[in-house]
């Protein structure tokens, strides 16, 4: 996954379960950065921040798994959310899906209901083999450009 650093806009992540990898390190980065801007203080010393420093950046992740207790990254990226929404930071939106409970599938519906009239800039889906298509078909019906659509 490969962004540019000085990037504005809406950038969306669909995850399945293990799926969530490729977005870890942005959501670390996210994490580092929103404590340093709350705090004044690195978590690992001399950091810079740079990267998704702009203040239209925002990451708006879907991600959904078989069980939240068993999965890769959740409490991640919860801690992140939670950092957002105390400090008042609007980089970063979490939309997770919790498969063993029922809730709701993800659809056209769905996602046009949660990014609402929001312009994405870039759309990075990592999910099961198969899925994938069906997604990506859901963001262009959605009104995402094809050419922002990257299936990782």
């Amino acid at each position: 996954m490969q962004m540019d650093p000085g990037l504005a806009g809406t950038v969306v992540g669909i995850a399945l379960g293990t799926a969530i990898v490729p977005f870890l390190d942005l959501i670390g980065y996210l994490l580092r950065m929103n404590v340093f801007k709350s705090t004044g203080k690195s978590l690992f010393g001399d950091e810079q921040f740079d990267f998704c420093g702009n203040p239209a950046f925002k990451f708006v992740l879907f991600f959904s798994v078989r069980t939240i207790d068993e999965a890769l990254g959740v409490e991640l990226c919860k801690k992140l959310q939670e950092i957002c929404v105390k400090k008042g930071i609007n980089n970063f939106e979490l939309h997770l899906r919790d498969s063993a409970s029922g809730q709701q599938r993800w659809n056209k519906d769905y996602f046009a209901e949660k990014l609402g009239s929001t312009t994405v800039k870039r759309v990075y889906i990592a999910s099961v083999a198969g899925t994938e298509a069906s997604f990506a078909q859901q963001m262009r019906e959605v009104g995402v450009p094809d050419d922002v659509i990257t299936i990782l």
